[in-house]
């Protein structure tokens, strides 16, 4: 079975986008929050790509799998995040222990 060829006339496109579009906006958003964003840029990088694949108008096929990839990137860092903050609280406890009181 042939598919059929689809031909969008120039008037018909969609525009490109502007500026940053909710899903981008919404990743920016939670970087900002992972300090694994910024030990990782490449891997942050990634995610504001997959966001810009999802928000974009023109770009439908891989969308499904960008937004796989993009919760498995955000997943990682928000991962990594965690970690961080567990060893900065088990430094401040070593910090402020029993042994080290002034």
């Amino acid at each position: 079975m042939r598919r059929a060829a689809v031909v969008v006339l120039p008037e018909q496109q969609a525009p490109e986008p502007s500026g940053p579009g909710d899903a981008e906006s919404a990743v920016q958003l939670e970087l900002a929050g992972l300090s694994a964003a910024a030990e990782q840029p490449a891997v942050a990088a990634a995610a504001v790509a997959m966001a810009r694949l999802l928000d974009h108008p023109r770009v439908s096929s891989p969308k499904p799998s960008a937004a796989r990839q993009l919760t498995r990137i955000l997943d990682e860092l928000r991962k990594a995040s965690a970690r961080d903050r567990r060893g900065g609280l088990r430094a401040v406890r070593e910090m402020t222990g029993p042994n080290n009181a002034s």
